[in-house]
């Protein structure tokens, strides 16, 4: 009788991947593994509302989602006085936000604020399931559960996650994007794409990264069918535009953040020169064209290309502060737009020792997976929307994307270090099982003789 048979019958099995059938993780699939990353996400977010943030008001951009959707809750359809004085149809903010903001105003009233802001805790809960999802796919359950409770405790996602801004949304239709893209369902990715151009217009990118990873994976059919649906979600706001605005731009805010940043007094300054406040846009008659809207984008947008032509160092300097300003490096701090944006400086600076740590930690993880070609479009679109961020406004609330694939990362981090230690002891029990194995023959023939 073989003694190993008995004395170790299941010595030379491997242990499986984690997420894996059979693995140690199989067993805790009966509750799902964005629970405990959500639970922690909401009830963080729940906290920086009543503790940090409970007499929070919309300001500039916040201020405005809100302004659309209460025009929108009350029948007057998209509606605003910006950057004029006059009621008229607008283009400049993006419509999706203002579209679902306006729903729960319908019931509560325009006046409260709290249905929007648990709106975006909601839309928060959302990202984490979906982030979860995304690292599981990639590389297991102990990925997915770890950058899902990364991104329930980050703060400057916790920031995004309480107040009517756009940046949550944006973040959850990428996502959404990006898993879809994992899955070959392309049709959909197309679908998504086109919700986030209504939610991010510079989101371009995103739609010719899915693209090309469908041509790549599925055939240009699919691919083109993919594109076709994005352009089919975005066509009815372009023709509304092209009818009520005068333009068939999905906004018209572009020649407004073009022209702050590099318009004349932009260039003279160094800084961001708001060309509805700087009197030198009054005094050179752009406030007149303020009443209608798609010149008056055109004209800043022509007037930004001309000082990039004219000083087109001016770009790089600007990608230089940008990047030191994303990165919030002391002295590039955006102080004023922080505190514009509803981010509170003492949360914010008692938190702020986290940010590097996320980034040392997530770009590990994201170097060890750099050779899953799986993990390319999240790269690619990410990069593109940092890029963007880098040479226009790049403050903190929107480095959203960045600090998201670092979390991401950090689950890749944890599931690498997981399987690294399963490995070892694997290595381990294999050894003594080998040596148990021998044992007992060594003894048998020492006895016979």
């Amino acid at each position: 009788m073989d003694v190993t048979a008995v004395r170790h019958p299941a010595v030379a099995a491997e242990p499986p991947v984690d997420g894996e059938p059979g693995s140690a993780a199989e067993p805790t699939r009966r509750r799902p593994p964005w629970v405990v990353p959500v639970v922690v996400g909401v009830i963080v977010r729940l906290l920086h509302w009543a503790v940090i943030s409970p007499n929070w008001v919309p300001r500039s951009d916040a201020r405005q989602y809100v302004d659309l959707a209460r025009s929108l809750a009350a029948g007057r359809g998209f509606v605003a006085s910006f950057p004029g004085e006059a009621l008229h149809p607008t283009a400049f903010r993006p419509p999706l936000y203002p579209f679902l903001l306006s729903l729960p105003m319908r019931l509560s009233g325009p006046d409260a604020l709290w249905p929007g802001r648990l709106l975006a805790v909601g839309i928060g809960a959302a990202l984490i399931v979906v982030t979860v999802a995304y690292a599981r796919r990639i590389a297991g359950d102990r990925a997915g559960l770890v950058a899902g409770l990364v991104v329930a405790v980050t703060p400057s996602l916790i920031a995004n996650d309480t107040v009517t801004m756009t940046e949550s949304l944006g973040l959850l239709l990428m996502m959404g994007v990006l898993l879809s893209v994992l899955e070959d369902r392309f049709v959909l990715a197309g679908a998504l794409s086109g919700l986030l151009m209504l939610t991010r217009p510079n989101a371009y990118l995103v739609v010719l990264v899915v693209v090309v990873v469908a041509v790549r994976s599925v055939g240009w059919r699919r691919a083109a069918a993919a594109f076709g649906v994005s352009v089919a979600v975005v066509a009815p706001w372009a023709l509304r535009n092209a009818v009520e605005v005068g333009t068939p731009k999905l906004v018209t805010s572009d020649g407004f953040t073009l022209a702050a940043m590099y318009g004349p007094p932009a260039i003279e300054s160094g800084g961001f020169m708001d060309p509805t406040v700087s009197s030198w846009y009054r005094d050179h008659g752009v406030w007149a064209l303020q009443d209608d809207e798609a010149a008056w984008s055109d004209h800043l947008t022509g007037l930004a290309v001309d000082g990039i032509r004219e000083e087109p160092t001016s770009v790089l300097r600007r990608a230089a502060s940008g990047a030191a300003t994303m990165l919030e490096v002391p002295g590039f701090q955006a102080f004023e737009a922080e505190y514009v944006d509803g981010r509170d400086p003492r949360f914010r600076d008692a938190t702020l020792f986290t940010f590097p740590l996320l980034v040392l930690a997530g770009t590990a993880g994201v170097v060890l997976r750099i050779r899953d070609r799986r993990t390319w479009p999240a790269l690619a679109v990410v990069a593109g929307f940092v890029a963007l961020s880098l040479v226009t406004v790049s403050v903190p609330r929107l480095r959203g994307p960045f600090d998201l694939l670092m979390a991401i990362g950090v689950g890749y981090l944890a599931a690498w270090w997981t399987s690294r230690g399963r490995a070892g002891a694997a290595s381990v029990g294999s050894a003594r099982a080998s040596a148990s194995a021998v044992a007992p023959a060594d003894y048998e023939q020492g006895s016979g003789s």
